[in-house]
């Protein structure tokens, strides 16, 4: 097993339809939540259960991405952002976390749109945009030992 820590987690989506995606990485990641997976519980309880509940796995919940990053107002993927949020934007969206093999990253991608936007501009710290994506989609794709779709 080869522990480390998550620095070099890639996080960026494309408004592109088809594949091959051209994909817009948001530079300067400083915090990143990936969403919890979850299962509804169906209670299946009857009376012939002999007093035991009993309960099987429902609907998938995917819960919501969260990620904040150094504001750079000369971005145009940083500024863009706005622009998926203000024109409610159903996009694709992939975050790549890094693996033990050098150059290799764990994928996840999925269609989502933005569901906070919020902008800090605090007088004697960083300019930081922190944002919500709400899964938006039937699937969650997840891939092993893959290249960056976001390039070096």
């Amino acid at each position: 097993m080869a522990l480390g820590i998550g620095q070099g987690v890639r996080i960026g989506y494309t408004t592109t339809a088809n594949s091959p995606y051209t994909w817009n990485r948001i530079k300067e990641i400083t915090e990143f939540a990936p969403p919890e997976i979850s299962y509804d519980e169906v209670d299946i309880t009857s009376h012939d259960t002999n007093g035991w509940k009993r309960s099987i796995p429902g609907l998938k919940e995917v819960g919501d991405v969260e990620f904040s990053f150094l504001y750079d107002d000369a971005d145009t993927v940083h500024t863009g952002l706005y622009t998926l949020y203000t024109n409610r934007t159903i996009a694709r969206w992939a975050f790549e976390i890094p693996e033990s093999t050098a150059n290799k990253f764990t994928r996840y991608e999925f269609k989502a749109w933005i569901k906070g936007f919020k902008l800090e501009s605090p007088m004697d710290d960083k300019k930081s945009v922190s944002i919500t994506l709400k899964f938006s989609d039937v699937d969650v794709v997840r891939t092993t030992n893959q290249d960056s779709v976001f390039g070096s």
